[in-house]
C-alpha cells in the first residue's frame, strides 16, 4: 500500500484574483449604497448587480458597430426610465425573469440613488452618442462611444462604477468615494 505525499499548493494566480475580486465586490456594493454586511452573498449579490452593465456593454458595443443613432436613443430611453422608474427598470424585470428564479440568484433590489445617478449619467452618455450621429458629428460620437465604452469596462472587468462615485463626489461623500474604491484598502 502506498502513501500519497499531501501536496500544499500556494496561492496561486487564480486566488489572488479571487481574493481582489472579492475585496473588489465588496467595494462595488458599497459604491452602489448597499451595506454588504447585510448581503448573504456578497459576490452572488455583485454578480446580480452587474447583470445590467454587461447588457449595457452590448448594447453599446452593437450601436457602435452599427453607427446607429436609434440604438443609442433606445439605451437612453431605457436607462433614463430605469433612473426615474427604478420600480420598473426593464433589466432588472428581464433579470427577474430570466435569472433570479435559479436557486443562489438573488433578486436585484430597487436600484438606490448611486445606480439611479449612474443610470442616468450612461443614459445622458447614450443620448449625446445619439444627437451626434444624428447631426452628423461622428468624431463627437465616436469619442464619446470610447468613453462610454471604457466606463462599462470599468464596472464589469474592475467593479468601479464612476457613475456612483460622480454621485459621491457630487453630495460631498469624497471620503466614502476614496474608500469604495476596488483598490483601496482602508476600511469603510
Amino acid at each position: 500500500m502506498t502513501h500519497q505525499a499531501e501536496v500544499i499548493r500556494e496561492p496561486g494566480p487564480r486566488s489572488r484574483w479571487h481574493q481582489w475580486y472579492r475585496h473588489a465586490d465588496r467595494r462595488f456594493l458599497i459604491q452602489l449604497g448597499f451595506d454588504p454586511g447585510q448581503m448573504h452573498s456578497i459576490p452572488a449579490f455583485a454578480n446580480t448587480l452587474l447583470f445590467q452593465p454587461r447588457l449595457v456593454g452590448l448594447w453599446v458595443l452593437t450601436g457602435a458597430a452599427l453607427q446607429s443613432w436609434a440604438v443609442f436613443g433606445s439605451l437612453a430611453l431605457v436607462l433614463w426610465w430605469g433612473a426615474i422608474m427604478p420600480r420598473w427598470n426593464l433589466f432588472d424585470a428581464l433579470h427577474h425573469r430570466l435569472l433570479a428564479r435559479r436557486p443562489g440568484v438573488p433578486p436585484v433590489p430597487a436600484a438606490l440613488a448611486p445606480r439611479r445617478a449612474a443610470m442616468a449619467e450612461a443614459g445622458t452618455l447614450a443620448a449625446s452618442i445619439a444627437i451626434s450621429l444624428l447631426i452628423p458629428a461622428p468624431g463627437v460620437a465616436l469619442g464619446i462611444e470610447i468613453f462610454l465604452l471604457l466606463a462599462v469596462a470599468a464596472v464589469v472587468f474592475g467593479r468601479l462604477c464612476l457613475g456612483a462615485i460622480v454621485y459621491h463626489l457630487a453630495r460631498g461623500r469624497v471620503e466614502l468615494a476614496r474608500r469604495s474604491l476596488p483598490w483601496s484598502y482602508e476600511a469603510v
